[in-house]
């Protein structure tokens, strides 16, 4: 008698096209997690820089000098970092806008590389609190 051992080609077939169907469902999922991970690490990063602006603002009276449009960093030593993730692949370009002889300012952060086909787009963030982007339910 002869015994089988082993998987058939059509049983390793079946079981390589249940595997493509899972992946292919689950893999999209797990990018827009990813994007909204590093979304939320951008919405951190900007909250952090306008606590920092609004300590700056109490000392100095200003946020800046009007018109400047910079890297945080280069703006005050005490803001960072101007790039999120801080290392590895750039996600998120930020940086600040001041305006009104330096009673205003707006942080924005751009994406880049593998976050640049985020519905989101560009998140803002005023002295104000107000909080914008290219799509809804963006900052919750």
């Amino acid at each position: 008698m002869n015994k089988q051992r082993g998987f058939s080609l059509i049983e390793l077939m079946i079981v390589v096209a249940i595997i493509a169907i899972l992946a292919g469902i689950a893999w999209p999922s797990y990018e827009r997690y990813v994007d909204r991970s590093y979304r939320a690490q951008a919405q951190a990063s900007m909250h952090e820089m306008a606590q920092r602006l609004e300590r700056y603002y109490s000392q100095t009276y200003n946020y800046g000098t009007d018109g400047s449009d910079q890297t945080p960093s280069a703006m005050t030593p005490a803001l960072s970092p101007d790039a999120i993730p801080s290392s590895g692949t750039q996600r998120y370009a930020l940086s600040v806008t001041v305006s009104g002889n330096g009673n205003n300012f707006t942080i924005t952060a751009t994406p880049s590389n593998a976050q640049a086909d985020d519905p989101c787009g560009t998140l803002t963030l005023g002295q104000d609190g107000t909080q914008t982007a290219a799509a809804n339910d963006c900052w919750d």
